[in-house]
């Protein structure tokens, strides 16, 4: 407190001279100062989206009914999950060029599908990442070479498997075909390999 006082003391009576009193900033205050890129920005809000839209394109996929199709009631219950702000019959119809929505009287209740254009873009893709298998196993190997105990958490490949140009089913068409490369253990953790 006396420290505090002969400062001010000191500089009522020289007021000529300067003084520099550093202030804190929090992280908070220094991320929002920091200059933003508004091509970045908005990339980076268009990826959230293609996001997004590969997880419903996923959910439709995975269902093997002919044309595979999802009921609207189903993604309303995981709008929230998939981060679908709006709900999910807004977010279809906001990508009428990839999502087609109906109604199916038999089931009484509205389905989405596929337009024709996206599975066959979606088709191309697995027949691109079937093609580069090879390219996919190097990856991997690259991958696994960065890690001081040679091994990873399969969770952790599990966040960056679109990146890398994995396989939807690469625990089975990657790392189970080649078991001179690599191999699944268990973790140090319960249920982690």
């Amino acid at each position: 407190m006396r420290s505090k006082a002969r400062i001010l003391e000191s500089i009522l009576k020289h007021p000529t001279t300067s003084t520099f009193i550093r202030s804190k900033t929090t992280s908070a205050q220094y991320v929002a100062s920091r200059f933003r890129d508004p091509t970045f920005e908005k990339l980076m809000d268009k990826y959230k989206n293609y996001i997004k839209v590969i997880s419903v394109q996923d959910l439709i996929l995975a269902n093997r009914n002919s044309p595979p199709s999802v009921s609207l009631e189903f993604l309303s219950r995981l709008s929230q999950k998939l981060h679908l702000n709006r709900g999910a019959t807004a977010f279809l119809r906001k990508y009428p060029h990839i999502f087609h929505i109906f109604y199916d009287p038999v089931k009484s209740q509205p389905f989405c599908k596929l337009t024709e254009t996206a599975v066959e873009i979606s088709r191309q893709e697995a027949e691109a990442i079937n093609a580069c298998l090879s390219l996919v196993v190097e990856r991997l190997v690259r991958l696994l070479s960065m890690s001081t105990s040679k091994s990873l958490p399969l969770r952790a490949v599990f966040k960056v498997w679109r990146e890398l140009g994995l396989p939807d089913d690469f625990e089975d068409s990657v790392i189970a075909r080649n078991p001179k490369i690599f191999r699944r253990c268990a973790g140090n953790e319960p249920n982690i390999h």
